[in-house]
């Protein structure tokens, strides 16, 4: 589902809610706790259409509109900017098609039980995070960051991944209660 940012923007840290001394797992939790927040908002579109279209497209929008402005934030001219938010909408939309949201919202549709949305959430969730994130790591790295070496590129996805298993087992589950909550 839709992730957190870097924190390197302390004014929007602070409206997220991110201390600027936030340590690694802080970061990791608060990222959840966000990414359940987009993704609740969201799921009302998904569960009213007959396809997760709408919400997937609406996920996208909002991944491409930050990338887009980070690679504003950067010094990317319009045009590259764009095609930097346009590959991450890809990724978030392509990794939330076949292991993510998607599948989430059909077993909410199919009156899935708490155990099974957990399960879900570990078993094709956290790989499609993962996904994503090594993805939209990549594409900010070659868009942003070209002159970072492919060694210092590399060192930093193992926390990436690390901080993504965190955030998303946070997320889902504050999601699963949300919908279960909603159920009764």
């Amino acid at each position: 589902l839709v992730d957190g940012d870097d924190h390197n923007d302390p004014v929007a840290d602070s409206v997220r809610g991110m201390s600027p001394d936030a340590g690694f797992t802080e970061q990791s939790l608060m990222s959840g706790f966000q990414s359940a927040g987009q993704n609740l908002i969201m799921l009302p579109f998904g569960l009213a259409a007959k396809t997760p279209n709408l919400m997937l497209g609406i996920m996208g929008a909002v991944t491409g509109g930050q990338s887009y402005g980070k690679g504003r934030d950067a010094g990317l001219d319009p045009a590259q900017a764009a095609a930097f938010g346009i590959q991450d909408a890809t990724a978030e939309i392509v990794t939330e098609r076949f292991l993510g949201a998607a599948g989430f919202l059909k077993n909410i549709k199919a009156g899935a039980s708490a155990g099974k949305l957990f399960g879900y959430e570990v078993f094709k969730e956290v790989p499609g995070e993962i996904g994503a994130t090594l993805w939209q790591n990549f594409n900010e790295w070659a868009n942003v960051n070209p002159d970072k070496s492919v060694a210092d590129f590399l060192a930093e996805q193992p926390e990436a991944i690390v901080q993504t298993v965190i955030a998303t087992i946070v997320g889902g589950s504050v999601q699963i209660g949300a919908v279960k909550g909603a159920e009764k």
